[in-house]
């Protein structure tokens, strides 16, 4: 059995207009076997290339787990960075990846509130750049709105 998977960029294989076009979009430059692709996934979670933040509890996460990859150097002092440095940090601290030493538990229990507020501060960020964009061009910032607004009088 043969597996593909993940996004990556490369030269693409087909022509824009070529119905086969989608595998140079949603497939790796080459095809494994389904084993040699969960080996390499499993080497990745062990190295902490890819990072769970289960049971998350942001509200936009639906309660799913997330994944963050770490597949490009990260910027120092970026999002991207703290969360990933954010996250092994807590993992190390509670044995990962020796599963002799690892708690679970205890782990899940201090990476929820923690990604709680790293997701808080985020959504403040956002809103920060968001406010200074518009700003910087002399324009009004744009309204929030919200699924609540819909048949209000201007939300038409």
């Amino acid at each position: 059995m043969y597996c593909i998977g993940g996004h990556f960029q490369y030269p693409p294989t087909y022509e824009p207009e070529d119905l086969r076009g989608w595998r140079d979009r949603e497939c790796y430059p080459e095809t494994v076997t389904l084993k040699d692709w969960l080996e390499i996934c499993r080497v990745e979670y062990r190295q902490m290339k890819v990072v769970a933040v289960p049971n998350n509890p942001d509200p936009e996460g639906y309660g799913a787990p997330e994944l963050l990859f770490h597949v490009n150097p990260l910027k120092p002092g970026s999002r991207d960075f703290r969360e990933m440095e954010g996250l092994h940090k807590i993992y190390r601290e509670y044995g990962w990846p020796d599963p002799e030493k690892y708690q679970k538990e205890a782990c899940i229990q201090a990476i929820i509130p923690w990604w709680t507020n790293m997701m808080d501060v985020g959504r403040e960020e956002m809103r920060i750049e968001n406010e200074n964009f518009w700003n910087k061009r002399g324009l009004p910032l744009a309204q929030e709105s919200s699924t609540a607004d819909a048949g209000k009088e201007g939300c038409e």
